[in-house]
């Protein structure tokens, strides 16, 4: 195990899931009266990207559940799209929690990062009974599907809308079929594109008319963010590398092709509002998960969620740990 999260090793295990899946997890059981969180992170991560958390709640007795989310880390990696169906995906999760001894009676926290709030938000949904309170940072949940991306749509839209075309970074993962062997070969690009230095990249890059396609496959070099440490960045290269980006970007596939349509046109249509409490955080500095995304999401799931903003780009977990612990301390007392 690379990373900042060496020395929990003997914490971490392999556990199958009901559709055979493998996926890997790192385990702690809560002190007595504590409740247990479980960490959904998104792309491109594994559980590393918690790490801040988990030393934090972990020294509070919380209990903890961490996996590497499919196609990630030590998890299994299936090349298919259609494994990547939420709904499929949050049965996975109930059958992780369900390996570990002592959840039958855990309070259970949901805590999630961009993708992860994707799942998060289906999780929830489905099985609303499970858990005690959502957190999401970041990105407040995904509406239900309703079509594939048309990004000859999409994209003018969205740049007529909000100035940018804020996706256009998706076109390369899921319109080129090259795009995983053109990150590996290229990966160093990959990552001072993803965690930069300068926040104006995004809006220069990431958001613009085919520039990620021409950054990656030209290998064009930035600097990596000062937040994110040699132990990080070595982690990120061993696991991509190591596991390829094929399977990561089936997540972006698998919404882009509309393969989530018809299960959540079935959800769309026999679901509830979530009862417990929840938080969002929003990112001020984030150009493509604007505030105004999450909250609207957030609160067409929730009955109840707080609001709460940090100053912060796309990666407030890594950027500004100790901010974000505060805020999820200060949510997590007006619910316990």
């Amino acid at each position: 195990m690379s990373g900042s999260l060496e020395h929990y090793a003997p914490y971490f295990r392999d556990v199958a899931v009901s559709r055979g899946f493998k996926y890997h997890l790192l385990a702690i059981e809560p002190q007595v009266g504590k409740p247990a969180m479980l960490f959904l992170h998104g792309f491109p991560s594994t559980s590393n990207d918690w790490h801040h958390q988990i030393e934090h709640f972990h020294a509070k007795g919380y209990g903890l559940i961490v996996p590497d989310l499919l196609a990630y880390g030590g998890t299994d990696k299936p090349l298919d799209p259609t494994a990547y169906s939420l709904k499929a995906m949050s049965q996975d999760i109930i059958d992780v929690i369900d390996s570990l001894e002592w959840t039958s009676s855990a309070r259970i926290i949901v805590v999630s990062h961009d993708w992860g709030a994707a799942l998060h938000s289906r999780l929830a949904l489905y099985h609303q009974d499970r858990f005690f309170a959502s957190i999401y940072l970041v990105v407040g949940g995904v509406p239900f599907s309703e079509s594939a991306i048309d990004f000859d749509v999409v994209l003018p839209f969205l740049e007529k809308t909000f100035g940018r075309p804020l996706i256009a970074y998706q076109e390369f993962f899921t319109r080129r079929p090259d795009a995983a062997e053109v990150i590996e070969r290229n990966f160093d690009s990959f990552l001072e594109l993803i965690f930069p230095e300068d926040p104006t990249l995004w809006e220069r890059v990431v958001t613009a008319y085919g520039a990620t396609e021409d950054w990656m496959r030209n290998g064009k070099r930035g600097t990596l963010a000062a937040w994110l440490s040699p132990q990080d960045a070595a982690h990120s290269r061993n696991a991509f590398l190591s596991g390829g980006m094929a399977a990561p970007l089936n997540w972006y596939k698998a919404s882009g092709d509309g393969l989530w349509i018809e299960e959540d046109k079935e959800l769309s249509n026999n679901w509830k509002q979530i009862e417990h409490p929840a938080l969002f955080v929003a990112a001020t500095k984030d150009p493509i998960g604007l505030p105004v995304f999450g909250k609207t999401v957030s609160q067409k799931f929730h009955k109840n969620v707080t609001f709460a903003e940090l100053d912060t780009g796309h990666w407030m977990l890594l950027e500004k740990p100790d901010a974000v612990n505060r805020e999820l301390d200060a949510f997590l007392q007006t619910i316990l």
